[in-house]
């Protein structure tokens, strides 16, 4: 299952099989991590000023 998506190879040597994670294999889940990432800590941010903000107001 994890050969068929690209996320592990799979290499046969005499009676033993060996497993390597896949360069590429993770890729598309470390963008969608990283965008997201990106987005929540600049979210965060934001929210950050913005009490600062309001405290700096009183």
């Amino acid at each position: 299952m994890l050969s068929e998506a690209g996320l592990v190879q799979h290499t046969s040597r005499g009676t033993r099989n060996l497993y390597a994670l896949a360069p590429d294999g993770f890729a598309p889940a470390q963008q969608w991590l990283v965008a997201t990432w990106d987005h929540v800590l600049s979210e965060y941010a934001r929210a950050v000023a913005l009490r600062i903000e309001e405290e700096s107001a009183k």
